[in-house]
């Protein structure tokens, strides 16, 4: 216990002490619909192209756009949320309560509720495409827990085994650890665990809120939103150093990274919510020391 509470002194201070990255935010707008928020934006494995989800009045709608430059293209599913790449290039989702991928044209379920109402969502493939992150609920449990399921569906295999809920699974690149948000201290901790399952190791916590963690390739850096100052903005953390990466009075969330470490992110800075990028690639692609990092982006004094 001791152990514990000395950790999380110190991922505390850590996250009080946060240094921002950018002299200012210069994230720029992808998306502009004045009429629907568009949110959940997950950047493909190439970087071309962005899926996000739209709210109509009636439902939510998948749509992909090019990137950098192209007109939304809706997809048929409805009531869709969390939309993620499968690494092959296929992309799946959350509707009605199980995963869905499209793959070949085709539009397959891949996993049934635990007890026929409880939600599977949030899907975070492997890898090798072998297995599906994602959070659901266990029998009568009231709170999530991260369990895996085979990309062919099957039982659903427990992962975390902590109190409390957790949630927004993602899986580093080399297939070995889970990311996920971890509820507790008022709000949430980013947490990891092994694929092996067991209990979660705290990446990021503190009093804040931290939420939707998400890996970038290199499997150092790990973007996710924070409300630390007030309102969500977006960080990016190596597990030593902590950088904020948006400074906005809106709320930034769901973090997505490209290859070339950009960051989409949905926001409300403009009045809807809309799909906006900022480029960290000067960090995300080059790990270097502090001072170097200040030095690439001019903040050094």
């Amino acid at each position: 216990m001791q152990t514990f509470k000395r950790l999380l002194f110190v991922a505390t201070i850590l996250a009080l002490s946060m240094t921002s990255l950018v002299a200012a935010d210069d994230a720029v707008q992808f998306t502009d619909n004045a009429d629907f928020d568009e949110s959940y934006p997950a950047w493909s494995p190439d970087g071309t192209q962005i899926l996000y989800v739209r709210g109509t009045v009636f439902s939510n709608k998948l749509f992909r756009q090019d990137y950098p430059g192209g007109a939304p293209l809706g997809l048929s599913p409805n009531n869709v949320l969390h939309p993620n790449w499968l690494p092959s290039g296929d992309f799946g989702w959350s509707r009605l309560n199980v995963i869905w991928v499209l793959a070949s044209n085709m539009i397959n379920q891949i996993s049934s509720p635990l007890d026929g109402a409880d939600p599977d969502e949030a899907p975070s493939w492997h890898p090798t495409e072998s297995l599906i992150a994602i959070h659901t609920k266990f029998g009568d449990e009231t709170d999530f827990s991260i369990g895996t399921v085979t990309n062919s569906g099957g039982v659903t295999v427990r992962i975390t085994t902590d109190a409390g809920s957790q949630t927004w699974p993602d899986w580093s690149p080399d297939g070995n650890t889970i990311a996920y948000r971890q509820e507790g201290n008022g709000g949430g901790d980013i947490y990891t665990v092994p694929k092996e399952g067991g209990s979660g190791t705290p990446l990021v916590a503190g009093p804040a809120n931290e939420t939707q963690p998400e890996w970038f390739i290199d499997g150092k850096w790990l973007a996710y939103a924070s409300d630390i100052n007030g309102n969500f903005d977006i960080f990016i953390t190596d597990g030593t150093t902590t950088m904020q990466v948006t400074d906005d009075p809106g709320n930034d969330l769901y973090p997505t990274w490209s290859p070339d470490g950009k960051i989409a992110f949905s926001s409300d800075r403009a009045g809807t919510q809309d799909i906006w990028i900022i480029d960290v690639s000067a960090v995300s692609t080059k790990p270097t020391s502090w001072s170097g990092i200040k030095k690439q982006l001019g903040t050094e004094n």
